[in-house]
């Protein structure tokens, strides 16, 4: 199955002038499990948020399970979500 479950292409997020996520680019085949890890401060929360559609992002495609965000962000909501400490 060529599908992706998640792709994202140059995603940008920004808060006033600092750059948490800049050109941001991945996709994940249906069945993986993906572990995402950093430093503090690195954009690990701002990219699951996105993701999650709990924050826009600035630029960027982001497509979960064939769906666009967030423009059809109401089909996705739901069926996609994070969990942090």
């Amino acid at each position: 199955m060529d599908k992706k479950a998640v792709e994202v292409i140059n995603l940008k997020k920004s808060f006033k002038n600092f750059k948490i996520i800049d050109g941001l680019s991945f996709s994940i085949d249906y069945s993986k499990r993906v572990l995402i890890f950093g430093k503090n401060g690195s954009g690990k929360t701002t990219l699951l948020k996105i993701l999650s559609c709990y924050l826009y992002p600035d630029y960027g495609d982001i497509n979960i399970l064939g769906f666009k965000i967030p423009d059809e962000e109401s089909k996705i909501k739901g069926k996609v979500f994070y969990v942090s400490p």
